[in-house]
């Protein structure tokens, strides 16, 4: 949820629309490759730009993570790399009004999980709920 007049036009506002519409375009993307390419090379592709993007940064931001935060971050890449093959093969077997909707479940875990940490303010879950109502 982005208030308006915190954070003006700029900043993690912004950022999350961009992500929006770049997630939006993906989705489109894999239906219309799906005809043609297998799930594992769409994820590839779609891993390489990820990397191309990311990879300029990181020399600048690199902090090699502990022993304990590698595994997490092994167990996260591989969780998220078998949820993606999942989600790419939902795309090529029904139709995008039929997977669309568990795609929705993602803002539902996110408010159940910020409010379990304590993140949510009122006015978030009460922005988060009209959302969802």
């Amino acid at each position: 949820m982005i208030r308006p007049g915190v954070n003006g036009a700029f900043g993690g506002g912004a950022i999350a629309l961009v992500a929006t519409a770049a997630y939006a375009l993906s989705m489109v993307m894999v239906r219309l490759y799906s005809r043609t390419e297998s799930n594992v090379a769409m994820i590839f592709y779609g891993n390489i730009v990820v990397i191309a993007a990311t990879g300029v940064q990181m020399p600048f931001l690199w902090l090699t993570p502990g022993w304990g935060d590698g595994g997490l971050l092994a167990l996260v890449g591989f969780l998220g790399g078998v949820g993606t093959l999942m989600l790419a093969q939902g795309f090529r077997m029904a139709t995008p009004s039929l997977v669309v909707p568990f795609e929705y479940t993602g803002m539902i875990w996110g408010v159940a999980l910020s409010f379990l940490s304590g993140v949510i303010s009122l006015t978030f879950g009460l922005g988060s709920g009209l959302s969802l109502s």
